[in-house]
């Protein structure tokens, strides 16, 4: 066994390898990081690697705005399709204060938007007297979009964990940096778009039930 493997494992009773699950030191910077062409042999390449790893960190909150603009402009949409058609329709009412009570996991308001696509399908053609204006292409298509951005937050985020269990003392701060500074680049954003469509996401909406 070489010393690269050693480093990282240690001999446990009966004769079993056991990964070494505490942090390295803190001058330790030759390290592999997620994939074997990432191999980190110099303290440059380490800089590099130190400022890569905090971006993904911003990167990761700017995914999650980016799906909280999805929904807003979703629900949005849906509000007003709604609002045109429950005039001409009664059974529109009720969807109306179900779109503003329904949540997804990230805030969305599926219940409405499922409906909508529903009645859209069943009512037939858009027509200016205040049918439902939403199709269920652009349904389909924000649903698509949606779950192609939310994949690649939950990716992202698997990532950073894997990151994080390099033990590596030095990324482990690079990636509270890069949460910190998402962070504050992106929540007031979020809570702003929030109090304009006026809706809460899905993780507030579970913690106030609870």
């Amino acid at each position: 066994m070489d010393d690269a493997v050693g480093d990282d494992m240690k001999m446990g009773e009966g004769g079993m390898m056991m990964m070494v699950m505490t942090f390295t030191n803190w001058s330790d910077y030759q390290l592999k990081i997620l994939f074997d062409g990432w191999d980190v042999t110099t303290r440059g390449q380490f800089a590099l690697s130190w400022f890569a790893i905090m971006g993904a960190g911003v990167a990761y909150h700017y995914l999650r705005y980016k799906v909280e603009v999805l929904e807003a402009h979703q629900q949005s949409r849906e509000r007003e399709a709604l609002r045109g058609a429950h005039t001409t329709n009664p059974l529109m009412d009720g969807l109306m204060d179900s779109s503003k009570g329904e949540r997804g996991v990230y805030g969305s308001a599926a219940g409405a938007a499922g409906s909508t696509a529903e009645i859209a399908t069943s009512t037939g053609p858009v027509s200016p007297g205040g049918s439902i204006s939403l199709s269920l292409s652009s349904t389909t298509k924000y649903y698509l979009l949606h779950a192609a951005t939310v994949s690649l937050c939950y990716g992202l985020s698997l990532m950073l964990m894997l990151v994080a269990m390099t033990y590596n003392p030095a990324l482990f701060v690079a990636l509270m940096v890069g949460w910190a500074s998402g962070d504050f680049l992106f929540h007031r954003r979020t809570m702003m778009l929030r109090r304009v469509h006026g809706f809460q996401s899905g993780e507030e909406v579970m913690t106030s039930c609870h």
